[in-house]
């Protein structure tokens, strides 16, 4: 039998154990197990969007009043995060929006922001 560098052994073990554990931890990948089977934006989805993201992302707010989010980036109606509901949970989940800073997403209104995207944006 081939003898093993401890040190490539000891890599090996730490990559391996690495994988392991709850990805929930992360807050950004959960298994979104007691989502309603029913997500919609008057529902579920603008409550969350006025506690964490219409500080900025509102559609009546112009110039420093938002804080650099882009124009027309809104989630105060429907329709308007309807249209940025796919980037914007991109970036939730790449925990780059909301940016440092400022009041994160939980696990659980990350769970209805993804359900909702995949139920269609009702």
């Amino acid at each position: 039998m081939p003898k093993i560098n401890k040190n490539f052994f000891m890599f090996l073990t730490t990559i391996f154990l690495g994988g392991c554990g709850d990805k929930a931890d992360s807050g950004t990948d959960t298994s979104c197990d007691n989502v309603s089977a029913n997500v919609t934006y008057v529902g579920n989805m603008k409550a969350v969007f006025d506690s964490v993201c219409t500080k900025c992302h509102q559609s009546n707010l112009t110039g420093s009043s938002r804080q650099s989010a882009p124009s027309g980036v809104d989630y105060d109606t429907l329709e308007k995060a309807a249209a940025n509901a796919t980037s914007g949970l991109k970036r939730v989940q790449a925990a780059t929006m909301p940016p440092s800073g400022n009041t994160k997403l939980t696990a659980d209104q990350i769970c209805l922001y993804s359900s909702w995207v995949k139920q269609g944006l009702k």
